[in-house]
Formats: structure tokens, C-alpha cells, sequence
């Protein structure tokens, strides 16, 4: 592995996942890539 996404909302669930990414990495000498997408709310005005 080269590198490892690490998909995130900042739960304390996802907090759990970047540790173990951590760990995995820190074996596997992978980067890690973090990812966090927003969808801002748009209104329909019809």
C-alpha cells in the first residue's frame, strides 16, 4: 500500500478509523490522505 483514504465527519467513529489507519501506515510506511466532503444545503424556491 502507498496510500490509505481516510473518509471522515469527525465522529468519534470515524476518530476510531484514523487511529487504525494511523497504525496501518505507520507498518506499512503508506501516506495517509485524509477526506471530508461538504454538501452545503440549497434551498428549492419553486
Amino acid at each position: 500500500m502507498k496510500t490509505i483514504l481516510v473518509p471522515t465527519d469527525f465522529s468519534k467513529n470515524a476518530d476510531k478509523a484514523l487511529e487504525a489507519a494511523k497504525q496501518i501506515a505507520g507498518k506499512s510506511g503508506a501516506k495517509l490522505l485524509l477526506m471530508y466532503a461538504y454538501q452545503p444545503y440549497i434551498a428549492d424556491y419553486r
